[in-house]
């Protein structure tokens, strides 16, 4: 599958498991993307703010700033922001609760290199 990416572009991939972090990696720089991550939610802020990425994928549930409170604030400092929300919390009420925000799709853990590369799509059109 090809993946619409624009070359060039960053992601921030923000979870606390280091596995998941390098999977994603991997996934997105293989798609042409640069890499920035964050292992919480406020570390998530702080790299958004700073650095603006392209595109987010994030996990749902971490530490003191869960992902759905780190996606309401990248949300209020950008609202088109491209986000993809990552659990493996399969709770209907998060998934609704995360598209209701904005986010663009969800990804449930364990995934796939294609379920990313679908969310990818889904995210870029």
């Amino acid at each position: 599958m090809t993946t619409v990416v624009p070359n060039g572009k960053r992601a921030l991939i923000v979870d606390d498991v280091a596995t998941t972090r390098a999977i994603l990696r991997k996934i997105l720089t293989e798609q042409g993307y640069e890499t920035i991550e964050a292992e919480s939610g406020e570390d998530a802020i702080r790299v958004y703010h700073a650095q603006r990425p392209d595109i987010v994928t994030m996990d749902i549930h971490m530490g003191k700033v869960s992902g759905l409170g780190a996606l309401q604030v990248i949300f209020k400092i950008n609202p088109e922001a491209r986000i993809i929300a990552c659990s493996s919390e399969h709770s209907q009420n998060y998934i609704a609760e995360a598209l209701r925000m904005g986010v663009k799709a969800y990804i449930k853990k364990p995934f796939t290199t294609e379920d990313v590369l679908n969310a990818l799509n889904k995210a870029w059109s």
